[in-house]
């Protein structure tokens, strides 16, 4: 379900001075590979920590851009996330630490 709201970036939406497209979809398909092999406990985190709130919105946004662990724009529906990841395993693992602190997010205070 997160997956079909997702407005995945088009060609043209990427700036390639500052990344090129090779390692742009590099991050989308690390993103891809996360919703589709997460637990029912992470898809129900993630949209916490992406939006503020434990649902699923249409038209969720995502970018690359150059930070050290992944953040969100709740107010633009935007997850933002680190273009400074080679493999999987570094972007899971950070991916999860950002996560892990959604749990006092709006919808639950």
């Amino acid at each position: 379900m997160v997956i079909n709201n997702i407005n995945w970036p088009k060609d043209e939406d990427i700036y390639e001075n500052t990344l090129s497209l090779e390692d742009h979809c590099l991050i989308m398909s690390f993103l891809r590979r996360f919703i589709e092999n997460g637990t029912s406990d992470i898809l129900k985190s993630l949209p916490t920590f992406w939006t503020g709130w434990g649902v699923v919105y249409s038209n969720l946004q995502v970018e690359v851009i150059d930070c050290s662990l992944p953040q969100s724009s709740i107010c633009f529906l935007t997850l933002k996330l680190s273009k400074n990841h080679n493999n999987y395993e570094d972007f899971h693992q950070d991916l999860m630490a950002s996560i892990s602190s959604a749990y006092s997010g709006f919808g639950q205070i």
